[in-house]
């Protein structure tokens, strides 16, 4: 504590020799907990707490947007300015703050009024779930990288893999839906379904996501894209990422190199099961039996893919590599 005294008189001092006229009802500190433009830092538990009676303001304010059918552009930046202040504590949460930007972007009298469109609604809608469920306190990210999610997908089957975890499925048979897509979709989908599997594992995270797709690459880091399907994909995963706090971004991995995801994203090809078990066995042993394998793979396409009339699922005596199935 002496030495932060120190230091701050030592600031304070340097300041006003540079001709700085210091504010002395904003000066605070040394502490370990204080207020800082609304939000309580507090460096004994590492947290960050939005006080209750600005949360409640700040729910009722979205709750007064989602019932309007038009806003004045000064309203509409006045939200926009409170939206920033809250994603110093919510993470994704300025995915969902562009196109609030955007619909204000040409205007040019700040009286001027304009329609909220179902867009705008979108995110307002997406910010009231959140805050339904928002406790209020958030932890420090931990700013050493998670690295070891790999994703991939190919125009039949997506997979991922993390920390020795992995899953595979397949479009037709899992997604049909996602069937026709194209590859960029399917690929960023990979990643939403990474997210769902393992996020609650990463809380106050930073994560690396290694694809080999430039597109989920780049929109991944931008947090917005045009397309309306993949949208609706950033906002799970931005969902998740602001529910269990953790700060994902996007990493190109050359083909080559992504080589666990793109053997988990082929299992319905011949070979790839062998060729994905021996590359994880390689950095650790891994049980090859059907119950281990329905924990990666949905029983459907486990049934399409390798049962035959001679092989139960509750044979535990065979194992897959005893049956031969690559």
């Amino acid at each position: 504590m002496f030495n932060c005294n120190r230091g701050l008189h030592l600031l304070i001092r340097t300041l006003r020799e540079l001709g700085y006229n210091i504010n002395w009802s904003k000066v605070e500190g040394p502490a370990q907990r204080i207020t800082f433009l609304g939000i309580i830092i507090d460096t004994r538990e590492l947290t960050l707490t939005m006080p209750p009676e600005k949360q409640s303001d700040f729910y009722n304010l979205l709750l007064s947007f989602q019932k309007r059918k038009r806003a004045s552009i000064k309203q509409i930046q006045s939200l926009c300015g409170k939206l920033n202040w809250a994603c110093q504590m919510v993470k994704g949460g300025r995915t969902f703050l562009r196109r609030l930007i955007n619909s204000i972007s040409s205007a040019q009298n700040r009286n001027d009024k304009v329609l909220l469109n179902s867009e705008f609604k979108a995110d307002i809608s997406w910010w009231l779930n959140f805050m339904s469920v928002f406790n209020g306190t958030v932890k420090f990210i931990d700013f050493k990288p998670i690295t070891s999610l790999q994703t991939d997908a190919s125009s039949l089957g997506g997979g991922g893999y993390y920390n020795g975890d992995y899953f595979y499925v397949n479009w037709a048979i899992d997604f049909p839906v996602f069937r026709k897509e194209h590859i960029n979709i399917k690929e960023t989908l990979a990643v939403v379904l990474s997210v769902l599997r393992w996020g609650h594992l990463w809380q106050n995270k930073t994560v690396i996501v290694l694809t080999d797709n430039m597109t989920t690459k780049c929109i991944l880091n931008k947090g917005s894209t045009k397309n309306n399907v993949l949208m609706s994909l950033l906002r799970d995963l931005f969902w998740l990422s602001a529910r269990y706090n953790f700060d994902i971004k996007g990493k190109f991995l050359s083909g080559r190199c992504n080589i666990i995801a793109d053997a988990a994203s082929r299992l319905h090809e011949e070979g790839q099961l062998s060729r994905l078990y021996d590359i994880l066995t390689s950095y650790s042993y891994i049980s090859f039996s059907a119950d281990e394998l329905l924990r990666h793979v949905s029983y459907e396409f486990y049934i399409c893919r390798w049962c035959k009339p001679a092989i139960r699922l509750g044979d535990n005596c065979r194992t897959l590599e005893n049956q031969g199935v690559g």
